[in-house]
């Protein structure tokens, strides 16, 4: 799967890279049927050199499955809504750390920011993530955490395959929202 929507899908799910490595991607463009529905199971072993920007290396492990519903907005661009469940566990050496992921994940709207960025604010509501390592360490997001991805689209707005991530903030929060990054819980809780 290309890398962009690998940044799209795992903010979907609060998690770096791991799920959405296995989700296959989906590609619209104003030409096509305006609703597409899809159901994707997945179980995937995949390398994590540098998880995070740790400088440790990982292998992921991610099992799950996704439901998908994308449709178009009025500009063209494709609206994900989807609903997940599942496990990704990262391992190094003899430690583990397991995410579990479940609910759903909705983008409220895309927006183009007229210099061939576009901004996705998307909603991940119910379990979030639940990190939970070999040596007995826990992190929970249980919640709504809203997002804004900041991406760059290539120049093909129907087309969500070729957008390139850019960064991402978070836009609000409630719930029992976890008082670190995801990326620094999930390094902690593996490496430190």
């Amino acid at each position: 799967m290309n890398a962009n929507i690998a940044h799209r899908q795992a903010s979907r799910l609060a998690v770096t890279a791991a799920c959405a490595l296995a989700l296959a991607p989906l590609s619209l463009s104003p030409a096509h049927a305006a609703v597409i529905h899809g159901h994707n199971s997945f179980d995937v072993i995949f390398p994590s050199p540098n998880l995070c920007g740790s400088g440790h290396d990982a292998v992921g492990h991610a099992v799950g499955s996704e439901t998908d519903v994308v449709r178009l907005n009025k500009a063209g661009y494709p609206l994900f809504f989807s609903n997940f469940v599942g496990t990704t566990t990262f391992t190094a050496g003899a430690r583990s750390v397991s995410v579990r992921f479940a609910g759903p994940s909705r983008d409220l709207s895309v927006v183009s920011n007229g210099d061939g960025t576009i901004t996705v604010t998307t909603a991940y509501t119910g379990q979030i993530s639940v990190l939970s390592s070999s040596s007995g360490g826990t992190d929970v997001t249980v919640g709504r955490v809203v997002y804004a991805s900041l991406l760059y689209d290539n120049g093909t707005p129907g087309n969500a395959d070729d957008d390139v991530f850019v960064s991402q903030t978070v836009v609000s929060q409630s719930g029992q929202i976890s008082a670190l990054p995801f990326c620094t819980a999930l390094t902690n809780l593996l490496f430190g």
